[in-house]
């Protein structure tokens, strides 16, 4: 629903700063224009001031390091000064709950559906309370039967709304970074992932042998569900952490994550060219002709081109085999 990067509770934090910042500012303001009577100047004033620090110290707060989750140990926090500016300002529930009206819009923005609904009674109370203790009429307090429902109702709404924009970010995402014929990752995901080199793994570069004779021979249709089988076996081989891609046409990569000792890259890579070694797809074989370059510090367009090399070296010797580019990568522990 979410994202539930670290990044995002500092975001969070900071908007809920910003809010408390305008907030502080506005209380301020308000003591230099007419007030109700039995308004403490002062005191708001001081409330204001709070709030303003409150706000500094919560953007200052080190975020990256917590779930978005934690942000909302805020809240009471804000409802409390809530309270106390509401129980000083001559307990005015019609001037001052639309700081409660912020508190929930904050709470749907950032957090998921039921978050604004779990939180009602303990806005029920900070709305309230100040009511009952200060000098507001007596219907004041019953204020909360339609004002409450209201807070609880925009925090829902905007939480819904929230999380279907992520979702289709999400898939937009998803979109962006997968091949949709195979399912595999797309260029994209392999220059992410490897940029800088694979500290120490390996890059396999492959494609299917004769490709073109399938499509031209037995259609599109037979030839998009070879490509689908060896997506499959690669998905099957790799171990996890590994990135299987669809690079183009009938041609995939595989970034074998690294450290990897020579032997246990010649393991991996082994493991995958037994199983695309001879794949049958509704009775028609196929092989691949695979290369792999080690990691030698290069980023990922150097490691293709060697890779490729390999490869195109595997196809001259008769396809259905693999080559190993130099150099190596350096043994790691063991």
């Amino acid at each position: 629903m979410h994202a539930p990067a670290t990044t995002t509770a500092r975001a969070a934090a900071l908007s809920l700063s910003v809010i408390g910042l305008a907030s502080g500012v506005l209380t301020f303001a308000s003591t230099l224009v007419p007030s109700a009577p039995g308004l403490d100047l002062v005191a708001v004033r001081w409330v204001a001031l709070a709030t303003l620090l409150v706000a500094a110290a919560v953007a200052a707060l080190p975020w990256r390091r917590v779930p978005v989750r934690w942000t909302l140990l805020l809240v009471p926090v804000g409802m409390l000064l809530i309270g106390v500016h509401n129980y000083l300002a001559a307990a005015d529930a019609y001037r001052y709950g639309a700081f409660f009206l912020l508190l929930f819009v904050w709470v749907g923005l950032w957090h998921p559906r039921g978050t604004a609904t779990a939180l009602s009674p303990l806005a029920a109370v900070a709305y309230v309370v100040p009511l009952v203790a200060g000098s507001a009429p007596g219907h004041a307090p019953w204020t909360v039967t339609y004002a409450l429902p209201l807070y609880v109702v925009t925090g829902e709404v905007i939480a819904w709304r929230s999380a279907r924009l992520h979702e289709a970010l999400r898939r937009l995402d998803d979109l962006a970074r997968t091949d949709p014929l195979t399912g595999l990752a797309n260029r994209t995901v392999l220059d992410a992932a490897g940029r800088g080199g694979p500290g120490g793994g390996a890059l396999l570069y492959l494609d299917v042998d004769r490709f073109k004779q399938v499509n031209d021979s037995y259609g599109h249709q037979r030839g998009d569900a070879v490509l689908r089988a060896v997506a499959a076996a690669l998905r099957a081989a790799v171990r996890e952490g590994d990135v299987p891609v669809r690079i183009a046409g009938d041609e995939f990569a595989v970034l074998l994550r690294g450290p990897l000792t020579a032997a246990e890259a010649d393991a991996v890579a082994g493991r995958i060219g037994a199983g695309l070694g001879r794949l049958d797809v509704d009775g028609l074989t196929v092989t691949t002709s695979m290369g792999v370059a080690w990691c030698a510090g290069d980023g990922v367009e150097r490691l293709l081109a060697r890779a490729d090399r390999a490869m195109y070296a595997a196809k001259d010797a008769g396809g259905a085999r693999l080559v190993i580019s130099a150099p190596r990568a350096a043994p790691g522990p063991g």
